[in-house]
């Protein structure tokens, strides 16, 4: 029997800076956290919440089309209005799907 360690691959200390704080930085290429402690680049492997191959995660591909089917219900029942007065002009907002640190962003949404 073959078994993956995926807790001590998700909190590897030769992969990640900080294993264990919650830092979604790290997923942003662009930062210095997506690195290892040593500088280099992560290793794919690294992080895999689904899992991949032969046994993938089954409930990967409902999200995803669940996810599909509602933006799309979203985008073709909804106009979006930015009414967030925090940010400035010229200044763009954006939303993440995970826990940030980032301002919200706030809409109104009005039915066709």
């Amino acid at each position: 029997m073959i078994v993956n360690p995926f807790y001590g691959l998700h909190f590897n200390g030769n992969e990640w800076q900080r294993p264990f704080e919650f830092l979604p930085e790290r997923f942003d290429n662009c930062h210095e956290l997506s690195l290892t402690p040593e500088g280099r680049k992560r290793n794919p492997a690294s992080f895999v919440p689904f899992n991949g191959g032969s046994r993938i995660c089954l409930g990967k591909t409902f999200a995803e089309a669940n996810l599909k089917i509602f933006l799309t219900y979203l985008t073709q029942n909804f106009d979006f209005k930015h009414v967030d007065p925090k940010y400035q002009a010229g200044e763009f907002p954006y939303a993440q799907f995970l826990q940030s640190v980032q301002k919200p962003v706030y809409v109104k949404l009005y039915s066709h």
